[in-house]
């Protein structure tokens, strides 16, 4: 028998993301699944708050921070680069800090205070706390006790 269409090529689309062939394959594999299609509205055209607005910042928060490269050898876009440019996540859905608290490695990622003070704080690093903690510190700002 066959794979499931969502691992395979008619499954996925052209320009990113699976297409309704896929996400269907992808129900009938995984039952229970919520999987819906992707979010191409303009940021702009978003209603600021709205139920679609938040499942894009949310994807482009989780997507945005894989690792991997956004072109293969052949200079291509990869399946990463595809489905953020599908999900319009190059408007800039990073955390915005200030310089003062950044601190630059030399492979280009930044570890700003809130990480560190996460990473002094909890013993097991990474875990489910520690990055609740990031994230309620880069939401104040980087000023949490």
């Amino acid at each position: 028998m066959a794979t499931a269409a969502w691992t395979r090529k008619e499954g996925k689309s052209k320009s990113g993301g699976l297409n309704r062939k896929g996400i269907a394959s992808y129900r009938r594999e995984n039952p229970g699944s919520k999987l819906s299609m992707a979010v191409t509205t303009k940021p702009s055209k978003l209603k600021k708050g709205s139920k679609s607005a938040k499942r894009r910042k949310s994807f482009c928060a989780r997507m945005g921070g894989v690792k991997g490269p956004m072109k293969d050898e052949k200079g291509r876009p990869t399946r990463k680069a595809l489905a953020l440019r599908k999900w319009n996540c190059d408007d800039g859905c990073k955390v915005k800090m200030n310089k003062k608290s950044m601190k630059y490695k030399k492979g280009g990622s930044v570890k700003d205070s809130c990480y560190h003070k996460a990473k002094a704080k909890y013993s097991v690093f990474p875990s489910a706390y520690a990055s609740g903690y990031i994230a309620k510190c880069r939401k104040r700002g980087g000023n949490i006790k």
